[in-house]
């Protein structure tokens, strides 16, 4: 899941872009998707975070719609905007875990669904507080299927 809208970056009073939170509309775009995505998807397993704040903001309000803790959501630097595909895919192997979500940004979300379906070019451009879903069959580059997404305009 991308993160949802943030003070604007060019904005002069914007933070340092680790600590831009989400503004009122993005709370509430990613509010809409969230209740939709758990409609949709009723359980999920492990939950990671980018350490970035609209990340963290976006993970906090989806967790809250499943009833999840804050603290139980992993906060990973292999999620920032610009990390390596391969580094991210290395935090989601290994746990058994069934479901996963990650928060994130663009764009490394679409460079490792890029990865996972085995196309060395982005096959999304996730928008905003958008949910992609993909079945992993053997954690392998290209041995993923991307099921569906769900955006916040599907949402409205």
């Amino acid at each position: 899941m991308r993160h949802g809208i943030a003070v604007d970056r060019l904005d002069p009073d914007c933070p340092p872009d680790p600590d831009r939170p989400l503004v009122e509309k993005g709370r509430e775009r990613t509010a809409l998707v969230a209740d939709r995505l758990r409609a949709a998807v009723p359980d999920i397993e492990r939950w990671i975070t980018s350490p970035y704040l609209r990340a963290r903001q976006t993970s906090d309000i989806v967790a809250a719609r499943y009833g999840v803790k804050p603290r139980a959501i992993e906060r990973s630097p292999a999620w920032q905007p610009l990390a390596s595909p391969e580094t991210s895919f290395r935090t989601l192997t290994g746990t058994g875990a069934e479901s996963i979500i990650v928060f994130g940004h663009l764009p490394n979300l679409d460079d490792v669904i890029a990865w996972l379906l085995g196309t060395s070019r982005p096959v999304t451009r996730l928008k905003k507080a958008a949910v992609a879903a993909l079945s992993v069959d053997t954690w392998q580059p290209g041995d993923s299927t991307l099921q569906w997404l769900l955006t916040p305009k599907l949402c409205r």
